[in-house]
């Protein structure tokens, strides 16, 4: 059937979309191929039933899909003159700014293209750093941080007034703005370091080279962390394809945004999300990160923890030989009638000597607060084996144990113990939406009968549990109704083994994160010369898959 089959007055299933403001059947038409320009008995398009319905988003994807929003109905009616005769202006010019349009329509979003303007962007924040910081040091503190503060205001009103002028929430994220402004300051940083404070603090060999190879360490990982793949998970090639898949999914009862990205018609792995800013799936997605400019996922996040780690230890050794320098060099302060200090007389001393490194100094002691609380939030993270987006939707995941009330880590320390085929083995398929389910198997000879292999799973769990597990003991009754049990988290070393060595070590070895769609048969693999064992996950083909 074909995606534009009308009904008896014409409506496709876009335009009956569009009327009920149904935001997900719409995208997805949209990417099927539905048109966006049919029209019915009436000549009403798509666009004009989404502004009957008057769903902000709707329009957004209509008009960013290519919509006529000059397309005219029998009675010479516009969808702007539609949105005017039902008092939703604010809802149409709403939409039209969001997808990069002015209130007649054109296209403008950007005022040079969007190259040459993310380009500009990009440049501001080395020139207005040095702009400001020189201007603390030409004129008075009461002078020039007021005037400091103004440019900063300035450009950044230039930015997003004039250089960025759709008003989309996240458009200054779309930008390299905020990951220019951690450039700059790590460009001016070095800068300083150079040519004023190594020729006084040379002296101090360690420090300077703590300095150096954090310094440099900090920027090769921060800039890996930029341009790496962080993972984006693989589209599929052809229409063809993508319209087999939801064919699949909706014949297993799986046609939902749990299974499914609307956006990249794309079956969504396990701990994976479609980052809009990036407008990709993302394996193991953990946070867009607007100072990276790219997405945090499976192929960069240790790279991004690396940075983190020495860009707090070159901010750190930078402040000590900041002061090191400052106490070697700075003169005995005089007072100036006309350059009033609030400050003791040292610090008054060091500001009258060198502001330029007095400032840059505190603008870098400064980025120590947000640096130091993402890193214990992420070492948390790391440590109990979740991501923020878990952490934040953990009651929208059933991995994090399922409606029957089995908890899904027990599933998997009994599979890993007693090995495959031996009852307590999970076996976790789909079973609509993101639900869980164990099943069991018949039993498997070579493991003997059921009773020893209940006593092993409990003597052995209670071993895994203790020092490998959540590092508290549960009854099997109260582990049973524990509803966000992480079937992820194997204890904090072997999270942490597992995260540091990517995936070649800990319990989660070898782990595919772009083919892995439940929480699978978790299988013990056994070598069959050694006899060694390892825990691991291993993705469920999609011919595997219980459904």
């Amino acid at each position: 059937m074909d995606i534009d089959t009308p009904d008896t007055l014409q409506h496709t299933p876009l335009m009956w979309a569009a009327y009920q403001g149904d935001q997900l059947t719409l995208d997805l038409l949209i990417r099927l191929g539905a048109s966006v320009t049919k029209v019915d008995t009436t000549s009403f398009t798509p666009l004009h039933w989404a502004v009957t319905k008057g769903n902000h988003m709707c329009l957004r994807k209509l008009i960013e899909a290519g919509a006529d929003i000059d397309a005219k109905e029998n009675n010479g009616k516009t969808p702007a003159d539609l949105a005017q005769e039902m008092s939703s202006e604010k809802i149409w010019h709403r939409a039209l700014s969001e997808s990069g349009r002015t209130k007649s329509g054109k296209r403008g979003s950007y005022l040079f293209g969007r190259q040459a303007t993310h380009a500009i962007i990009y440049s501001i924040p080395f020139f207005v750093l040095f702009l400001a910081f020189q201007t603390l040091a030409r004129y008075p503190w009461f002078i020039g941080l007021p005037l400091a503060i103004g440019e900063f205001v300035v450009f950044h009103i230039l930015i997003v007034k004039v250089l960025i002028k759709a008003q989309v929430p996240d458009a200054m994220m779309r930008t390299p703005y905020f990951t220019s402004i951690f450039q700059a300051s790590a460009f001016w940083v070095g800068v300083t370091w150079l040519f004023r404070i190594l020729l006084v603090t040379s002296y101090s060999l360690v420090a300077n080279i703590v300095f150096i190879s954090s310094y440099v360490v900090a920027l090769y990982s921060f800039y890996t962390a930029v341009l790496a793949d962080p993972g984006f998970v693989p589209k599929l090639t052809s229409r063809e394809e993508q319209k087999e898949l939801v064919i699949c999914l909706a014949n297993k009862g799986m046609l939902d945004a749990r299974h499914l990205c609307i956006t990249c018609l794309i079956k969504k792995p396990l701990r994976s999300k479609h980052c809009k800013i990036c407008d990709r799936c993302v394996a193991r997605f953990d946070h867009h990160c607007p100072w990276i400019y790219n997405c945090i996922g499976v192929r960069n996040h240790r790279a991004f923890m690396v940075f983190l780690i020495m860009m707090i230890v070159s901010i750190i050794s930078y402040e000590y030989l900041c002061i090191r320098y400052l106490l070697d060099a700075a003169p005995t302060y005089f007072p100036k009638p006309s350059e009033p200090c609030l400050l003791n007389d040292m610090l008054c001393g060091f500001f009258q000597y060198d502001t330029w490194t007095m400032s840059l100094g505190i603008w870098a002691a400064l980025q120590l607060t947000w640096t130091i609380g993402l890193i214990c939030m992420q070492a948390y993270q790391i440590a109990s084996a979740k991501t923020p987006n878990e952490m934040a939707n953990f009651h929208r995941y059933s991995y994090f144990g399922n409606r029957n009330g089995g908890n899904v880590r027990e599933q998997i320390l009994a599979t890993l113990v007693a090995g495959p085929g031996a009852s307590g083995a999970a076996q976790v398929g789909d079973n609509g939406g993101d639900d869980l389910t164990a099943t069991e198997d018949g039993m498997d000879g070579g493991f003997g009968d059921h009773a020893q292999e209940h006593h092993n799973y409990h003597e052995h769990s209670r071993i895994l549990r203790l020092f490998g597990g959540n590092g508290k003991r549960r009854s099997h009754h109260h582990a049973s109704h524990n509803s966000d049990g992480n079937p992820f988290d194997f204890g904090c070393w072997n999270n942490c083994v597992d995260f540091w060595s990517q995936g070649q070590g800990g319990m989660l070895q070898n782990v595919n994160w772009y083919g892995l769609f439940d929480v699978p048969l978790v299988e013990r693999r056994t070598n069959m010369t050694s006899r060694r064992t390892t825990g691991g996950y291993m993705a469920v083909r999609d011919d595997e898959e219980i459904v």
